[in-house]
């Protein structure tokens, strides 16, 4: 994120206006563990989203996920989202080709 940028735009249902970045630097450790209490949330979510119908819940939880990152790399930057939309494609080409 470059230092001039104060606020972030989200996709209009995560938040209805630009957000405050955060001042500080947070720690890889502490990522990690958000990345994986995120994780923990989809799955926990999926016997709920199965009893309405989703037979393919978690897949549909992640879907989103990463749709949500896209759009707000997107809204934020074209570039990055460009360039992470690249690396995941051959991310994706190699594990499942």
């Amino acid at each position: 994120m470059p230092d001039s940028r104060h606020t972030l735009k989200f996709p209009a249902h995560l938040a209805e206006k630009p957000v405050d970045a955060l001042s500080h630097v947070v720690p890889e450790k502490e990522i990690l563990a958000m990345q994986v209490s995120l994780m923990l949330a989809i799955y926990s979510r999926a016997d709920e989203a199965r009893a309405q119908g989703r037979n393919d819940a978690v897949a549909d939880g992640f879907l989103r996920l990463f749709v949500n990152i896209i759009d707000t790399l997107e809204a934020n930057g074209p570039d990055d989202a460009q360039h992470c939309m690249d690396k995941l494609k051959t991310i994706i080409s190699a594990i499942y080709t």
